[in-house]
């Protein structure tokens, strides 16, 4: 099996920082994942893509790896 987990963020606290188009790819990258049969475990977008939530979903993803769920 093949785990993904995608972090997009468009909107920095920062102004003059932003980008365009992050959202758009990992919602685009979902779909042809779930598709192609790729288990996503966590999505975060913009506010939600915090160093905490981002450290988070890394060990969620390598405990999922490192449990037999693989």
């Amino acid at each position: 099996m093949i785990y993904a987990s995608l972090i997009g963020t468009n909107e920095y606290l920062q102004q003059g920082n932003n980008l365009k188009g992050c959202i758009n790819d990992v919602n685009n990258m979902e779909k042809f994942f779930k598709k192609s049969g790729i288990i996503v475990l966590d999505i975060l977008k913009d506010k939600q893509s915090t160093k905490v939530a981002i450290l988070k979903t890394i060990e969620n993803l390598i405990l999922t790896l490192n449990f037999g769920l693989a």
